[in-house]
C-alpha cells in the first residue's frame, strides 16, 4: 500500500494524472511537425513529440514545485501538492526530475548541429518560470517562451533551418499562452495577492479582457502571417479563423471569479492548439507545388 501511495504522490508531483499541461506543450511541438512537412506531418515524430511533451512537462512541474514549495503551503489549491505536503521530499523531488530528462540527451545525440544549439536554452527555460513570478507580474511571459519553445527545437531537429516564418510562429504560440495561462492564474488570485506572490491576473484584475484582446491579437497576427510566410494553402484561412474563434470565446465567456470556470477554460484551451495544428496540416495539404518556403 506504501507503495501505490508513493507512486501515486509521483504522479501527482509530474501532474501525469493532469494531461492538459502536457497537451499545451504537445500542440506547439506538433506545428513544427505539420510545417516541416510538404503534406502529411510525419506520425513517427509526432509520437516523439508526444511522449518528450509528457516527460518534460513533468520535469517542468517538479522544478516548479521544488522552488515553490514554501509558497504552495499557503494556496488553498497547492498546499497538498507532494512536495509541499511532505509526501515527496526535495531529494527524491530532484531525482525524479532528473528522471523525466531522458528526452533532452537523446534528442541531443539525434539532433543536428544547429538543433543542438537550440537545445541548449531548454533547462534554463524550464528553471525560470518559478522564479519570475517572485520579481515580475508577467511571469506568464516567461512561461511563454518555455511552453512553446519545442516548436523551435522540433521544427530545427527535422530542418536544421531556421526558415522565416519559425519566429513569428512563435510568437503566435506566446501571445496564446499569455492569454490562458493567464485564465490559469485567476483561481489563485485571492492567495497570491494574499501572500505577495505576483502574476498577470494580480497585475490585470477586472481588466483581463482589455489584455486578453492584445495578446489574442499577437497569437493570430504571429501564426497567420507565419503561415503565410511559409506558402501554406487556401485551407489554413478558415481553420485557423476557427480556433482564432475558439481561443477569443474562451475569455469573452470567462467568470474569473469562478476558480471551477477558470480551470474549465484553461483546459479547453487545447482545444485551441488543436485546431491550429490542423489550419498548418490544412495549409500544407493545399499548397500549391513551388510554394513551400522551407528550406
Amino acid at each position: 500500500m506504501k507503495a501505490m501511495q508513493k507512486l501515486n504522490a509521483f504522479i501527482r508531483l509530474g501532474r501525469y494524472d493532469k494531461p492538459i499541461g502536457a497537451m499545451l506543450v504537445f500542440w506547439p511541438c506538433s506545428f513544427a511537425t505539420a510545417l516541416a512537412s510538404s503534406t502529411f506531418p510525419d506520425p513517427i515524430n509526432i509520437a516523439c513529440a508526444f511522449g518528450a511533451s509528457f516527460m518534460l512537462r513533468a520535469a517542468g512541474c517538479t522544478a516548479n514545485d521544488l522552488w515553490d514549495r514554501k509558497i504552495d503551503k499557503q494556496v488553498t489549491r497547492t498546499k497538498l501538492r507532494p512536495i509541499a505536503s511532505g509526501e515527496v521530499s526535495v531529494s527524491q523531488g530532484l531525482c525524479f526530475f532528473f528522471i523525466n530528462l531522458p528526452p533532452l540527451p537523446v534528442c541531443w545525440y539525434l539532433m543536428g548541429p544547429v538543433a543542438k544549439s537550440s537545445l541548449l536554452y531548454t533547462l534554463p527555460l524550464m528553471t525560470l518560470y518559478p522564479l519570475a513570478k517572485r520579481f515580475t507580474h508577467w511571469p506568464q511571459a516567461v512561461l511563454g517562451l518555455a511552453m512553446n519553445y519545442g516548436f523551435v527545437v522540433n521544427y530545427l531537429y527535422i530542418t536544421e533551418s531556421l526558415d522565416p516564418f519559425v519566429i513569428p510562429v512563435y510568437l503566435g504560440c506566446w501571445g496564446w499562452t499569455l492569454v490562458y495561462d493567464s485564465i490559469y492564474a485567476y483561481q489563485d488570485i485571492k492567495d497570491d495577492v494574499k501572500i505577495g506572490v505576483k502574476s498577470t491576473a494580480v497585475l490585470w484584475k477586472e481588466e483581463y479582457e482589455k489584455y486578453c484582446k492584445i495578446f489574442t491579437a499577437v497569437a493570430g497576427l504571429g501564426w497567420i502571417s507565419g503561415g503565410y510566410l511559409a506558402g501554406l494553402g487556401f485551407g489554413f484561412y478558415p481553420v485557423m479563423a476557427a480556433a482564432m474563434t475558439h481561443m477569443t470565446y474562451q475569455w469573452k465567456t470567462l467568470d474569473i471569479n469562478d476558480p471551477k470556470d477558470c480551470w474549465k477554460k484553461f483546459s479547453n484551451s487545447q482545444i485551441t492548439g488543436a485546431l491550429v495544428f490542423l489550419a498548418f496540416v490544412a495549409g500544407r495539404v493545399t499548397q500549391k507545388k513551388g510554394e513551400d518556403l522551407t528550406v
